[in-house]
């Protein structure tokens, strides 16, 4: 299960740096987004995944409430 987060975040960084170091789409206003209906408690989840390790570490919890119904619209690659 750690290798499987490790992995996914590694991935997501990786999107994120190749997304950031296309300066010339910056520049020329050509830089997408993919915006997407997304759950809030799904990013949440995803976050608490991401920091739990450094939680179990310092023996910190993260209690996360939030209404099952509540979604945004984000870039899932680049909101986590």
């Amino acid at each position: 299960q750690k290798l499987n987060r490790a992995l996914a975040s590694a991935g997501r960084l990786s999107r994120l740096i190749d997304n950031f170091l296309d300066v010339e789409k910056l520049a020329a206003g050509k830089y997408e987004m993919d915006f997407a209906r997304t759950e809030v408690a799904a990013l949440l989840d995803k976050s608490a995944d991401a920091v739990e390790a450094l939680l179990t570490d310092k023996n910190l919890t993260l209690h996360k409430d939030v209404a099952p119904d509540l979604f945004v619209y984000a870039d899932r690659d680049r909101t986590i």
